[in-house]
């Protein structure tokens, strides 16, 4: 899915379901933001507080390592990386059924790897993150942190619809046979957006609201999905497990054909007027880390230099993305 779903309807529900404005922000960003964090390179960073608990993103010393959730569209080939594949695309976006093994041959359990909607896998993460958030109280570190634990969680979630019957490693059944889109009263085929079997890179359709269809390899009948219905359908699933944290908010029948009117035409600004929308992928970096010029050109320094900000978000976002990792994969 894209920012439509993983940004604006993720903070709608979550303020219809009763979380505060600035709660429901924390969550939609984390959510978005797993889709916009491709970065790294492991760094050096000054006056650190939180070393102990983060020693698993530790190198050494001062050195810190980022947990990649995307991939930059300009490095194609780590994108092509069979262990990159099975963290980022495996880990974040195209969550197995249940816990599997890391392997450099991919040719291994190939079946195991198939993401499939509302799976086992995606449902367990949410429901941990959820009972992480109701230890918490508000306001306090913990409970920013087990919201953002919570918005990784439900980008997973909402990508099992996107990427359902799609793998995060090099596949053969990700090339997707007789793959069109209806447009305009008829069947016209999709648009390939890559030339690899990884992921959904040759089929551009699982990611938007639109009715396609497609073959399996060695399949002779047509699966058929029409997206703004299934959407609807992941929409209701958060909007419940949020409800049944917060206890309160209107029946998902009451909102539903706002929802539906946002993913058809995309204009959820303009349906919640009431809502304040702000998203800026650099934000949650920049308010955590400041670049060390002068620390960089030291022939000392093996990796740039940061100093720490003051704020926590990114590095708690680090952490839970490192923890989704590890569940994932063995």
């Amino acid at each position: 899915m894209k920012k439509l779903f993983h940004y604006y309807l993720t903070k709608v529900l979550a303020e219809k379901a009763g979380l505060t404005s600035k709660d429901a922000q924390i969550l939609a960003y984390a959510t978005q933001y797993v889709d916009d964090s491709f970065f790294y390179n492991k760094l050096h960073l000054n006056g650190f507080p939180g070393w102990a608990e983060y020693k698993s993103l530790k190198m050494s010393d001062d050195v810190f390592c980022p947990v990649q959730t995307s991939h930059d569209t300009f490095d194609i080939l780590r994108d092509l990386d069979p262990k990159i594949c099975q963290e980022v695309w495996t880990g974040f976006h195209m969550v197995p059924n249940d816990r599997i093994a890391r392997t450099t041959n991919p040719e291994v359990k190939l079946k195991s790897y198939i993401t499939k909607e509302n799976g086992k896998k995606v449902n367990q993460l949410v429901d941990e993150a959820i009972r992480q958030l109701e230890a918490t109280t508000n306001p306090n570190p913990d409970h920013t942190r087990a919201l953002i634990k919570l918005g990784i969680a439900l980008h997973a979630f909402a990508d099992s619809w996107a990427h359902d019957d799609f793998s995060g490693i090099h596949d053969a059944r990700n090339h997707k046979l007789e793959n069109d889109i209806w447009h305009e009263g008829t069947w016209k085929q999709d648009v390939s957006l890559g030339t690899v079997e990884i992921g959904h890179a040759l089929s551009s359709a699982p990611d938007v609201t639109v009715k396609w269809r497609y073959k399996n390899p060695g399949d002779s009948i047509y699966i058929v999905k029409d997206n703004l219905d299934r959407f609807l359908d992941c929409a209701e699933k958060i909007y419940l497990k949020l409800v049944g944290f917060t206890k309160t908010g209107p029946d998902f029948k009451d909102i539903r054909t706002q929802i539906k009117n946002c993913l058809k035409f995309g204009n959820p600004e303009e349906v919640y007027p009431d809502i304040r929308f702000k998203y800026n992928k650099e934000e949650w970096f920049r308010a955590a880390i400041k670049f060390n010029l002068d620390e960089t050109r030291s022939k000392k320094k093996k990796f740039w230099v940061y100093d720490f900000a003051g704020d926590w978000k990114w590095f708690y976002y680090q952490i839970e993305a490192y923890a989704q990792r590890e569940s994932v994969l063995a």
